[in-house]
């Protein structure tokens, strides 16, 4: 009798210790995964929304080049302006070293 009353009792212990892990378990769950989660939303790289690479406003006036700011309908004008403005990119550090050689040498 004494022997059935010990393994009941042991068995009655060894219920409640398995409980009160699954307690703390679920008590670490509580409080761990949430920290989880919120450490790894705050790391991520990828943007929250893909807005896409157009804008959203795009008007189409129904030609190309409509939205240019430049004019490109009459192409000599066009050609002349892009020459001038191409070149002057190119030549202007040429002038400015010989305009600074100029002034040191006189």
């Amino acid at each position: 009798m004494k022997f059935s009353i010990a393994y009941r009792h042991c068995r009655q212990l060894s219920f409640l210790q398995k409980a009160v892990k699954l307690e703390d378990r679920n008590m670490q769950r509580q409080i761990v995964k949430p920290a989880i989660t919120a450490v790894r939303q705050a790391s991520s790289h990828v943007p929250v929304k893909f807005v896409g690479q157009t804008p959203s406003s795009f008007v189409h006036d129904g030609w190309a080049g409509a939205r240019l700011p430049f004019n490109v309908r009459n192409k000599w004008l066009f050609f002349t302006k892009a020459t001038l403005f191409l070149a002057s990119g190119i030549w202007a550090p040429f002038l400015v070293v010989e305009y600074q050689l100029r002034k040191a040498n006189q």
